[in-house]
């Protein structure tokens, strides 16, 4: 009956399970930190305004459609052109090309490029994503993103409403 009283042992067992709670819990803490400073990277204002500017490019100009007289509709895409890109974006030349002509080659840094155009049907309610991308791939780096709200002209009128983002890394 003596040992059934004794807590002695009870003492140094939650010692150890309150100093095990502190330091996983201090742990998690410093691990969580450095993500909350991401936004505040110094590229992070560059390439929102990059992916700003790339937007606003090919709204107005390199992917409108354009009238008989060759004045650019901002705002309307004309379909064929962005498929056009598409196949210019998928060899490195065209690439390379296609980069410098939207401005993200500045001779000290090359930045990477995905337009993503996110079509809406009125029929199904959903949106079918078409993307021109120059094979690489985000992954943990920071990225600048806008998006613009266009429609697409595919030889209909007045064609179909869409969003296109843009991704600048």
């Amino acid at each position: 009956m003596g040992i059934v009283n004794n807590n002695y042992g009870q003492i140094s067992i939650d010692f150890l399970v309150g100093i095990t709670i502190f330091l996983l819990a201090f742990l998690y803490l410093i691990t969580s930190i450095p993500t909350l400073f991401i936004p505040f990277q110094s590229n992070s204002d560059e390439l929102t305004m990059m992916a700003d500017k790339v937007a606003a490019t090919l709204v107005e100009t390199e992917l409108a459609n354009t009238t008989e007289a060759n004045t650019p509709l901002p705002g309307i895409i004309d379909y064929s052109k962005f498929i056009d890109m598409k196949n210019n974006m998928s060899t490195s030349s065209g690439s390379l090309e296609t980069r410098k002509s939207l401005g993200l080659d500045t001779g000290d840094r090359v930045y990477n490029l995905e337009v993503i155009l996110q079509e809406y049907n009125d029929s199904t309610s959903a949106f079918t994503n078409y993307t021109i991308s120059d094979g690489s791939s985000a992954g943990n780096s920071n990225v600048g993103q806008s998006r613009r709200f266009v429609m697409v002209r595919n030889n209909d009128f007045p064609g179909t409403k869409a969003i296109m983002v843009v991704r600048v890394w």
